[in-house]
């Protein structure tokens, strides 16, 4: 795959894999819902398939990872970010064909994602408020749920996100680059629709409450092979993070000198500005 393809790929839907191994200990037997200092494991029916939940503590608001596309949820453990609060609840799950979650053949989008996590969570009985924290396309997800359901969501926090109007930096490829990586992008393992999805979440932004939303992006493309990415990527993409963080009442933009995977790059500077957000909505 050309340059750009890479660098496009990378910021538009971050990892595609990942360990299925989240290095966490189970603190009681599968389907138990005990609360305790330890993680719990859970499969969970969402209508049609199960997905893999794992949750420990109590306290609130409700910590809630969001994996990037394709990608499991086991970087928020082998970083440490998952373990990072003790005072809170914290939950992290893989999405319909990712992880150790069902495997569906059927197409869906984004709204499907944001409605089998609803259900997951009231199935569960994972109280509400939520902060959702979401890296990439999860990202993406996060922003989508809370329009979705402004009521459950206190705040989001948003690692290098995945934008609605992400599909516009693929008018700075050529013609046949383009048509590679969009089709790349459609065949990717979660069997998502991406590109409905960012159409679904350009309906869905403008009903995302008034809410903190820390957007952190990442500046630091330099393990792109030269001759790397052009001012004019650079410069449209910060331009989209600048758009994006502006339509949010409460948006805030931080800039992070990371690659794409900025809690894999920045573990504690991302437990500190979840932790900042956190005290900022009790």
């Amino acid at each position: 795959m050309v340059l750009w393809c890479a660098v496009l790929a990378a910021v538009l839907v971050g990892c595609r894999d990942g360990s299925s191994d989240p290095g966490v200990s189970e603190g009681a037997a599968t389907g138990s819902v005990q609360a305790t200092a330890v993680w719990v494991t859970e499969r969970v029916d969402v209508g049609g398939h199960e997905l893999n939940l794992l949750r420990r503590g109590t306290g609130s608001p409700t910590i809630v990872f969001e994996n990037g596309l394709g990608g499991n949820l086991g970087p928020w453990f082998q970083t440490g970010v998952a373990n990072g609060f003790s005072s809170v609840r914290t939950c992290a799950y893989d999405r319909v064909n990712t992880g150790a979650s069902d495997r569906d053949p059927g197409r869906h989008t984004g709204e499907d994602s944001v409605r089998d996590l609803h259900t997951l969570l009231h199935v569960a009985a994972v109280p509400a408020p939520y902060l959702l924290v979401g890296h990439s396309f999860g990202g993406l997800l996060a922003v989508m749920y809370a329009g979705t359901h402004p009521a459950e969501v206190a705040g989001l926090v948003l690692l290098d996100p995945s934008l609605p109007t992400q599909a516009e930096l693929f008018d700075l490829l050529p013609k046949r680059e383009r048509a590679a990586e969009m089709a790349d992008l459609e065949k990717n393992r979660e069997n998502v629709d991406f590109f409905d999805t960012l159409e679904q979440a350009k309906a869905l932004l403008p009903r995302v409450p008034d809410i903190p939303v820390l957007v952190l992006g990442a500046t630091n493309l330099d393990d792109i092979p030269p001759p790397g990415p052009t001012e004019g990527f650079l410069a449209a993409r910060k331009k989209a993070l600048q758009e994006f963080t502006a339509a949010l009442s409460r948006g805030e933009l931080r800039y992070v000198a990371s690659g794409h995977a900025i809690h894999s790059a920045e573990p504690k500077l991302v437990i500190n500005e979840i932790q900042r957000v956190l005290e900022g909505v009790r």
